[in-house]
Formats: C-alpha cells, structure tokens, sequence
C-alpha cells in the first residue's frame, strides 16, 4: 500500500486564503469564486465565496490557518462566533465550509456535525468541515491546484484554443455567381445589351442574332466555379498547456446541395493525397479533420483548407457548427456564413418566321466559371 502524501502547510493565513479559493474554484468548476472583501473589513463569517457549477446560490468557506507547532485546533467558540457572522451575509448562502490547516480531530468533527444539523432545522446554511489531511486529499484529487502547490507553478494551467474562419473571423460574407441562360424567339434581333454582374461591376455583351457569345472557354482546367462558397479553417492554441491527439468535427447547418474539399473546377480533381490532414466524412453534412500533426503546442497554429459549399438557396445564412476533441478538453462552437448570389445573364436569341408569335423559354440556371487568376 502506498503511503499516504503529506503536503507542507502554507506560511501564512493570506497564502492559505489563495489556496483555498483556487481549490475550491476548481472543485466547484466556477470562474467566478472570489474572496471577500479586503482586509480589515467586516466579511459575516465568509472569506471565500462562490456559485458552484449547477447552483443557483452562494456556498461559503471560512479560512482558518493554525500554528502547527503548537498543534491548535478550531475550538468550539470559533466555530459558533463564524457561523453567526456567516447568518448576516447577503445574500443568504447554502453551505458554509470551515477550512483550516489544524488536523484533523474527532471532538471538532463531531462539533461541526451537531452545528450542521441544528443549522438545517432552523433552515439555514449546512456546515461542514475540511481539516488539513481532508484538503491535502483534494490538493491531490485536483490538477490544476497541484501544480499551483505543489509544483510551483504560478498560474492556472490554461487550456484555452480558438477556431475561426481564415482570416480570424467568426463570420463571412460572401457573394456567388451564377449564370441565367435566357432563350428568346425573335421576328429580328434584338438591340445590344448591357446586364449587371453586382451593384459595383457592369459588363457589356454584344449578342448575334443566332446565339451570344459564351463567357469564357469552359473546358479550360485553370477555370474555378464561383457559384460555391469557399473556406478555410485557422485552430490556434491560445493557452500555455499543449493540446494532444486533437480533431476537429464540423456539421453544415442550412441549405447546401453539396459540400467538397478543395475548389471545385471544370475538370481537375483534388488530390487528397497531398493534403496535411485527413477527412472523415460522417454524414453528407457532417465531417471530421485529423490532423498529420496530432500536437498543438502554445500559440501554434493549424490551417484547414479548403472546403467548398454549394447553396441552394440565393440568399441565406449557413451556421458551421463545430466541435474540438482532444485528450485534454472538448469544446464548441459556431461558424456562420451570409451569402448573397449574382448572376451573369447569357442571352439567345432565335429568329423565327413573321407568323410565329414571340416567347421566351424559362430561364434555365448554371454554375459560373472564371480563370483563377483574375483573383
């Protein structure tokens, strides 16, 4: 059987006081714990308080730092002063703790229990005792106030990562392209047209009486498709503790008709290969990353790109919720992309015999193409 940890005391009452609230902080997983007041003020009884996780009211602990030399111990006057002062504290808390460095001993311990009940019975606070080897059992139960303690590190362990688009936003705006393909039959030719591609670039096209001229060579390898939204994925690591065996999950919230890797063009296919991670596809909405490198050390960085998605709808909002899982932590979040659509109009015009009325076909919808390197 191992033999149990003994842990030095703190030095003094105000270091005791520290170790207390960063204990207790991390028990009740509340950011929040405070200790109260300053010194020299009257604090009813209560040194450190905080709402723990779930709560709805305050809990409560009393300091209290012992000469170990002389081996005091609480008596049962403190005791009764404390959990007076502790019934004036606003607002009313749920459970007080006494914490002190004194050892542990049976009489105190039976005390504190009688006091807890009697409390209970007149619908007050409960109250409950640590002793020196009860709060060294949870020094060792806790990571991060161990490192405070005992390896003497001066800080909270930070685990804290970010995930934004490139860019480091949380939300894009982006604008598609897509051609309306109009098809008119005509007694004659009609005038040259000038037709909008958004509010800021016009564009002339000059159309024959048979068939316009169409916007750019399609078959050409180098032509990227407008009509998707494209995005990266930026994952840095903002604390001061690595990250290990990490993945990142994301899932499309919104209408999408497709979701690809890489930028979709006419006829060259994405090489997986060559990429720095790997994609597990769990549904048609939902996706995986894992990354070649599964360690982010403090400040390091990870770029995922890139990722395409087509939307159905002309305007409208996508949410990319997502999610981090790692050996250490798992946090979420969202993403979310505006979008908005334009279209490049290609006109035909078919001259029809005098007799026939005119009409027009309804417009049929394509993807856009342009050359890469006109952005």
């Amino acid at each position: 059987m191992q033999a149990k940890v003994q842990l030095n005391k703190p030095a003094n009452w105000q270091d005791f006081e520290t170790l207390c609230k960063k204990l207790w902080g991390e028990i009740w997983q509340c950011r929040e714990i405070k200790q109260n007041g300053r010194s020299g003020q009257a604090q009813h009884g209560v040194d450190v308080y905080g709402k723990p996780n779930g709560e709805t009211q305050y809990y409560g602990i009393q300091c209290k730092g012992k000469d170990s030399y002389t081996h005091a111990q609480l008596t049962n006057a403190e005791i009764d002063t404390e959990i007076e002062k502790a019934k004036d504290f606003k607002p009313q808390i749920k459970k007080l703790y006494f914490a002190t460095t004194a050892n542990k001993d049976t009489k105190i311990e039976e005390y504190i229990r009688l006091k807890d009940l009697e409390n209970q019975q007149l619908g007050l606070f409960e109250v409950h005792l640590f002793s020196w080897e009860d709060i060294v059992d949870l020094i060792l139960e806790h990571k991060d106030t161990y490192n405070f303690y005992v390896k003497s590190i001066g800080f909270k362990v930070n685990l804290n990562t970010e995930l934004t688009f490139l860019g480091d936003k949380n939300t894009m705006d982006v604008l598609c392209e897509r051609q309306k393909h109009i098809t008119k039959y005509r007694h004659k030719p009609g005038p040259e047209r000038t037709f909008i591609k958004n509010p800021a670039i016009q564009k002339a096209f000059k159309f024959s009486n048979l068939i316009s001229k169409t916007l750019g060579a399609q078959m050409d390898h180098n032509l990227i498709n407008k009509s998707y939204i494209y995005f990266g994925l930026f994952l840095k690591n903002t604390g001061n503790e690595p990250i290990h065996n990490y993945k990142v999950e994301m899932e499309i919230i919104g209408n999408t008709s497709k979701i690809e890797l890489g930028k979709i063009y006419k006829r060259q296919p994405l090489n997986f290969d060559l990429l720095s991670f790997k994609i597990r596809k769990i549904s048609d909405t939902h996706w995986q990353i894992v990354p070649g490198n599964t360690v982010l050390v403090p400040q390091d960085y990870a770029k995922f790109e890139t990722f395409a998605l087509k939307p159905i709808d002309d305007k409208g909002q996508l949410e990319i919720k997502w999610r981090l899982l790692s050996a250490e932590k798992t946090e979420s979040g969202s993403l979310f992309i505006n979008y908005d659509t334009t279209y490049y109009w290609q006109l035909k015009e078919i001259i029809i015999d005098p007799e026939q009325p005119e009409y027009n076909d309804p417009p049929q919808f394509t993807d856009y193409f342009e050359h890469e390197y006109e952005h």
